[in-house]
């Protein structure tokens, strides 16, 4: 018989999607969850630290954090689409768990966003989810039309109508930036740097292009 290891150790919370608005909601709460039950585990931090000395990053140089966090989930966080119909939102420690038994682990981009945010906030990097859509009307769509028009957008290699991702809050005039709501907020991605891993083709600091719907605070570190 296997041993059990971490990834066992953690339920993953699977949902029936809901039409529109709510069903995104219900998927942003789920996120915002798991990060805080995740930031209360030691071995979040310890895998935290690890990363950011094996990546070289230097303490307190907030761009260099948030760079080897980064590049650690792009390189050992493969990208896969959930189970059609459900929203599958796995705990960030079940991602780490499955790195640390096999080298890697898959999700799609709320599985990405909440490894990210939950390793930034580790070292009180000013964390947020940012959702975006190509514009106002996918979030309105029922879930078969969403769900269509995501599997067109893939197959075409297109992005998606509907993305999450994280990015670090940086305001020019503050050494450090609060954590305010920026919902709605046209000129907020100027304010951020992305660290978008699941998105294909996204690199450092570069933003997925549409209409911010939707930035969420991270929960205080």
């Amino acid at each position: 018989m296997r041993q059990a290891t971490g990834a066992d150790l953690v339920n993953l919370a699977t949902s029936q999607m809901v039409d529109g608005w709510p069903g995104i909601e219900a998927a942003v709460l789920a996120m915002q969850t798991n990060v805080e039950a995740a930031l209360r585990d030691q071995r979040v931090r310890r895998a935290t630290e690890f990363v950011l000395h094996a990546w070289g990053a230097k303490g307190g140089d907030r761009r260099q954090e948030a760079h080897a966090i980064y590049d650690f989930v792009r390189s050992r966080v493969e990208y896969r689409r959930d189970p059609a119909w459900l929203e599958l939102i796995q705990d960030p420690r079940v991602l780490l768990a499955r790195i640390e038994e096999y080298g890697w682990a898959a999700g799609d981009c709320d599985d990405h966003a909440q490894l990210i945010e939950v390793m930034g906030l580790e070292v009180r990097l000013p964390m947020v989810s940012v959702l975006v859509g190509e514009s106002p009307e996918p979030f309105t769509w029922p879930t078969a039309k969403l769900l269509a028009a995501m599997q067109a957008a893939f197959d075409a290699g297109r992005p998606a109508p509907i993305h999450v991702y994280a990015a670090m809050r940086e305001h020019p005039s503050s050494p450090d930036p609060s954590q305010a709501w920026l919902d709605g907020d046209d000129d907020a991605p100027s304010y951020l740097i992305s660290l978008d891993t699941a998105r294909p083709g996204a690199r450092f600091d570069a933003h997925v292009g549409g209409v911010v719907r939707y930035i969420r605070p991270a929960l205080a570190a």
